[in-house]
This record gives structure tokens, C-alpha cells and sequence, in this order.
């Protein structure tokens, strides 16, 4: 597994010299306890939010999860943007079915103004999932530097690790418009 894991980050950034933005390989690691029938505790650390950049960003939330509906969780979360030492609030919705799911991220820093919004929406299978994202960032302060992708994800495994492999046609303002990949290891506790 880990040798595949390494031949696709090669692949995306060779892929990735050509007409594509720069790749965006990163790890992510979930941790969450039942603190009761409706509550749960999250913890989720990104390491770096790109792999092949010159210095580490870490970021960690720390989110509290209700399920407030039979197929509805709400998780308000707080964390820390380290390479920026700024606090971080966020909201996140899970929805759940039968064969589907799907999440909805909202995360603002906000004394320095950053903002992010992403999106799934799978069909589960007993080992594969298949659906398709939307991801956004940019500045409070400075419209003019947001962007914006969208495109089909597969996601392969499940717990205790998990691959997520995304094609997005994304727009970044002053480099134009262009597919982008992404490469995520999810390590499940």
C-alpha cells in the first residue's frame, strides 16, 4: 500500500508539470470518541496542507458532533492554523443514508480573514466511494483571491486508511483556469 501511495504522488506531480495547477498531495488524521448516544468528539490534524511545499502549515480542529436528526450531524469546531498562529472556527454538516453520504465544511480564521468551504457527495460501496466535491478558499479582506474547484472524487478503503483521489477544474486568481489534483491519505482512529 505504501508503495502505491508513493507511485501516485509521483504520478500527480508528474502529471501536474504539464497544463495542470501545482498538485496538492496531503495526509489527514480523524480521531473520534462517543461521548454519548448524541454527542460525539472529533479531533482532525493535517500535518501540511501540501505535501511537496517547502515548509509544514500544520492546522487542527477540535470539533464537538450532534446528531440532532436520524440521518443530520452538526459539529461546530474550533482549531489552530499553526504556520499563521491564528485560531480557526468552523462548522461542519454530515449528512448519512442507506448507500450515501455527504459533508459540508465551512472554516473561517478569523482575525486574519481566511476562509474555506468544502463539499462531498458519495455513493458508498463495500469498499469504494464514488461522488464528486466542491472545494473553495480565499480572504475576507481580499475578494480577489479567491478560488474555486469542482470535480469527480473516488475515495478507496475505509478505516483504519483511506485514499481519496480527486480531478478538479479549478479557477486561481492570476494563474486561470485549470484541472488540479489531489491526492489524500486519511489515517482513521
Amino acid at each position: 500500500m505504501t508503495i502505491a501511495l508513493l507511485y501516485l504522488v509521483l504520478i500527480t506531480q508528474a502529471v501536474a508539470q504539464t497544463a495542470f495547477h501545482s498538485p496538492r498531495p496531503r495526509v489527514l488524521i480523524h480521531a473520534k470518541a462517543q461521548i454519548s448516544e448524541k454527542h460525539s468528539l472529533t479531533m482532525h490534524v493535517v500535518p501540511t496542507t501540501n505535501l511537496l511545499a517547502d515548509s509544514a502549515s500544520p492546522i487542527v480542529h477540535l470539533e464537538l458532533g450532534r446528531t440532532n436528526w436520524k440521518h443530520v450531524d452538526v459539529a461546530p469546531a474550533i482549531g489552530w492554523a499553526y504556520h499563521i498562529n491564528q485560531p480557526i472556527a468552523a462548522v461542519r454538516i454530515h449528512t448519512k443514508g442507506k448507500n450515501n453520504w455527504s459533508w459540508t465544511d465551512l472554516r473561517v480564521l478569523p482575525l486574519a480573514g481566511p476562509w474555506l468551504v468544502a463539499s462531498m457527495v458519495e455513493y458508498q460501496g463495500s469498499w469504494i466511494a464514488i461522488g464528486i466535491e466542491v472545494e473553495g478558499s480565499g480572504s475576507l479582506t481580499d475578494p480577489s483571491t479567491s478560488n474555486i474547484g469542482a470535480g469527480p472524487n473516488i475515495l478507496f478503503g475505509g478505516k483504519p486508511l483511506r485514499l481519496d483521489l480527486s480531478i478538479q477544474g479549478r479557477h486561481i486568481p492570476y494563474a486561470g483556469f485549470k484541472p488540479e489534483l489531489s491526492t489524500r491519505v486519511h489515517m482513521i482512529f
